[in-house]
């Protein structure tokens, strides 16, 4: 090979390996941020948006040997319920794959302050399952509303309890 067409050929490889290798980085921070964010929602449910607006970076990676889920958050409040729900985001995350040792929350200070990567997070509002109500149920409600003198009273304690059983869990 000439030196001429070597010269022009490491850096052309050089170049196309440093974008692969960045390409990858990419990749694996949307996998995390991902993941995150459907830790966040199943957590957090609907103080989900919060979370997410506070959260200012997320990172997996490893150093001296240990795996590290890192999130920076601009907001104290943020901060103390990721903290005290971190089991459960550990459980949320261990499901999609992330497997890490230390799991920390930090505030986050001086450039990452600025950065808003779920800023516009579209998160599906998640929908009540309902449930049939048996007969018995039903003669209880029936049974239960009884002495209420007022039809209309009776009627919408009625509908409240309907409602209330079909929302519960079966």
């Amino acid at each position: 090979m000439s030196l001429k067409l070597s010269q022009g050929l490491y850096p052309a490889l050089e170049e196309i390996l440093g974008s692969a290798e960045e390409a990858r980085r990419q990749v694996r921070a949307a996998q995390v941020e991902d993941a995150y964010q459907t830790a966040v929602v199943d957590v957090f449910k609907k103080a989900a948006p919060l979370v997410l607006k506070h959260t200012n970076a997320v990172y997996c990676f490893e150093e001296k040997g240990v795996m590290q889920f890192v999130i920076y958050t601009d907001d104290s409040s943020i901060r103390s319920s990721l903290d005290a729900r971190q089991e459960w985001m550990k459980i949320a995350l261990y499901k999609q794959g992330l497997t890490f040792s230390l799991f920390k929350v930090l505030p986050a200070q001086k450039s990452i302050k600025t950065r808003h990567p779920f800023e516009n997070a579209q998160i599906l509002p998640q929908k009540p399952v309902f449930r049939e109500i048996s007969a018995s149920e039903m003669a209880e409600i029936e049974e239960f509303v009884a002495p209420i003198e007022d039809e209309i009273v009776k009627e919408a304690f009625k509908q409240a309890l309907i409602s209330d059983l079909k929302t519960r869990e079966i």
